[in-house]
């Protein structure tokens, strides 16, 4: 039998390891006293915090790189990662390896680093992360957990109020990543809607009639955040019965194509139970009209969840709507011919009486404040106006071991209500971050990056025709082509953005590809490309496809009998979420662009 690890080890004596730090430079097996913890935590702090301090200093100097990223093979011949199988490497192997993991990281405190929807964070998140890492709580159970457990309920209850519900009633928890966050609303939303499907699920609900011979459906935008369809597959809905609505030239679900396919579905054996609106798309940055989707939903009885992953920051901290420069901005962003107008605000901030009014009427929202509010990754809240005692009786499975109805702190015991049970205390996060900065920085921030997507947007359009924007910033994304030199005589003659997809395809597609990969590879920034698809309305007369359709079959056959889809070709999208990017650093951005374009296509006037 092995001693004991405490045995014999005089741990309240203060008799540390060989060279009085617990372990030697060398690695020598030396068991460390549990006193030693402060002092080993000290050393170990002193000697990383240069590092740390100078990595971000390097970052951020003129000229930085935010990559490169090379391929995983060189990455792996690069670096000894190998874990020892006896001895451990003490102090001076892990500042080695701090040197071996900041060298080969991605930088996101450089402003070149555009290529998600977060970027770093700030000096207090940084501190947020170390003390979460020193009390290492479980914040399942209120008696592990105490003091964070207060504050992720009050911080939930606080967020809730600034949508415009009850605090006293409406509830939530952190949950880890937005897509968590949405899974747990669907199968909450799912099991409220279905309550048998908790107890017996499908297959014994089916045989006993129970659904009365309709299938549970889930309706969301077809530019929805895929978590969507992730949740279905968890909860055992299924993929043939997630309903994407087609969406408008901007991005935002069609309310009218949502009503109508909620009739659709009540006529052809299907239950819709869950709607999923998105506050802030992950590709175009799109807002669903909420106003108009809270009073389908109201119609067709069922369950309102907004996404708000990305978006959803700027509807709870909106941007002081008279005092930002973007206000000032009045210059003209074209977006094809057909599409020029004055761009004063985005499409959100135009919109954010309404966006409101339908946000209010939700029944839960997703919110990731480590997005466009800078709290380190991860921390998302998942919100729910009937509360969290609500969302625990769907969910909850009540384990006596761990939760104790007659504690008086029964009602903090968070665990319950999540799809798991151990969890980081992710909201301590959000909450140093708040008491640091004040809400109002929320704000300011949220509004010089909805100043920055404009600018970025002017830019794009004053370098056309070497550039093409997609749309105007309806948020904080701004998405454009580059567009090959033999293409520029159609831009030139103010070919609409539909005409130009439609036409040249292929080669905006191959353009943006072609030139991404050289691009990341050069590392001064780190971008990403995706594609998306609009809609054009079809129908002669909509009266006829609310009911007593003949031809229907499916969904996907309406749509397509009922809609256009055009597929756009691959542009880049560039999300502006950190307000460590300079003004000017947007004209750098599309001059490297321009650079690598220039050795691909030396023929262009780039």
């Amino acid at each position: 039998m092995p001693p004991h690890p405490i045995e014999g080890s005089n741990v309240f004596s203060g008799i540390n390891g060989a060279n009085g730090r617990g372990c030697s430079s060398t690695g020598d097996a030396k068991l460390r006293s549990l006193s030693s913890d402060a002092e080993e935590l000290r050393d170990l702090l002193t000697r990383v915090t240069s590092k740390l301090v100078n990595y971000i200093e390097d970052c951020q100097r003129e000229q930085a790189m935010a990559g490169p990223i090379c391929d995983p093979q060189e990455l792996v011949r690069r670096c000894d990662i190998a874990v020892p199988e006896g001895e451990g490497r003490g102090i001076e192997g892990v500042s080695h390896d701090l040197d071996t993991l900041l060298d080969n990281s991605i930088k996101t405190w450089n402003p070149g680093f555009m290529h998600k929807l977060y970027a770093s964070t700030n000096p207090i998140g940084v501190i947020s992360e170390l003390v979460l890492g020193v009390m290492n709580n479980n914040a399942h159970v209120y008696t592990a957990c105490p003091i964070s457990s207060i504050i992720e309920d009050d911080l939930a209850k606080t967020l809730g109020r600034r949508i415009g519900w009850d605090s006293s009633i409406c509830g939530g928890l952190t949950c880890p990543g937005g897509a968590n966050s949405n899974i747990l609303a669907l199968v909450a939303a799912r099991n409220f809607a279905f309550p048998s499907l908790r107890e017996v699920g499908f297959a014994v609900a089916v045989a006993r009639g129970e659904l009365n011979g309709c299938i549970p459906a889930v309706f969301t935008s077809a530019n929805a955040h895929y978590s969507i369809q992730k949740a279905a597959v968890t909860s055992g809905i299924g993929l043939a019965n997630v309903i994407k609505v087609p969406c408008d030239s901007q991005g935002a679900m069609d309310p009218a194509a949502l009503d109508r396919m909620l009739t659709l579905a009540a006529e052809h054996g299907y239950k819709p139970f869950f709607v999923n609106a998105t506050a802030g798309t992950t590709v175009l940055g799109a807002f669903d009209p909420l106003e108009a989707i809270a009073d389908i939903c109201a119609k067709h009885n069922v369950w309102m969840h907004v996404d708000g992953s990305w978006g959803g920051p700027i509807l709870l901290f909106p941007p002081e709507r008279h005092n930002h420069k973007q206000q000032q901005q009045q210059e003209e962003v074209e977006v094809g011919a057909e599409n020029s107008r004055r761009a004063a605000a985005p499409a959100v901030v135009r919109d954010l009486d309404s966006l409101m009014r339908g946000l209010r009427r939700a029944d839960s929202v997703t919110l990731n404040p480590h997005k466009l509010m800078g709290v380190p990754l991860q921390c998302s809240y998942l919100l729910v106006r009937r509360g969290l005692g609500w969302l625990k009786r769907q969910v909850g499975m009540n384990a006596s071991y761990l939760f104790h109805d007659d504690d008086v702190s029964a009602t903090y015991d968070i665990g319950d209500a999540s799809l798991g049970c151990g969890r980081r205390p992710d909201a301590l996060k959000l909450w140093m971050a708040w008491r640091y900065y004040g809400a109002s920085w929320f704000s300011e921030r949220i509004a010089y990056t909805l100043h920055l997507s404009q600018e970025l947007a002017r830019q794009v359009a004053a370098r056309s025709p070497r550039f093409r924007l997609l749309v105007a910033p309806p948020s904080t994304t701004v998405c454009f082509w580059y567009v090959p030199p033999a293409l520029r005589p159609s831009v030139a003659a103010k070919i609409s953005n539909d005409d130009l997809a439609r036409l040249h395809f292929a080669e905006l597609d191959g353009a943006t590809k072609r030139i991404h990969a050289p691009l990341i590879k050069r590392g001064r920034v780190l971008i990403d490309y995706a594609t998306a698809s609009v809609w054009q309305d079809g129908s002669a007369d909509t009266s006829t496809n609310v009911s007593g359709v003949p031809k229907f079959t499916t969904f996907d056959a309406y749509i397509g009998e009922h809609y256009a889809e055009q597929r756009l070709p691959a542009f880049f999208r560039i999300p502006l979420n950190s307000p460590r990017v300079p003004e000017a650093f947007l004209g750098q951005l599309l001059d490297e662009i321009e650079l690598v374009s220039a050795e691909l296509y030396p023929e262009g006037d780039n």
